[in-house]
């Protein structure tokens, strides 16, 4: 006879037993890592198997810095790192 307390032990186990990230969710931390090392579009492009650039950037795009970025965090490291700037 299966009791509520076996059924509930079997669903924790299970839950517990289940991956926490499957294989797409691996293969998108590795294109996030890659664009993260400065590789170039069209590299993670071919390493991710992507027909076109456009797919690349359709779902990595906001991944890719701008020279704007890299100039808005060098204002503000400057900013920040600032001699004689008070100390917390």
């Amino acid at each position: 006879m299966i009791t509520l307390i076996t059924v509930m032990v079997w669903r924790t186990i299970e839950r517990l037993m289940k991956p926490r990230y499957n294989f797409h969710s691996l293969r998108h931390f590795a294109a996030s890592w890659f664009i993260e090392q400065g590789f170039s579009a069209q590299r993670v492009q071919e390493i991710m198997g992507h027909k076109s650039i456009q797919t690349t950037f359709d779902i990595y795009g906001h991944l890719f810095p701008n020279d704007d970025d890299h100039k808005r965090l060098a204002t503000a490291e400057a900013a920040l790192f600032a001699p004689g700037r008070n100390k917390l």
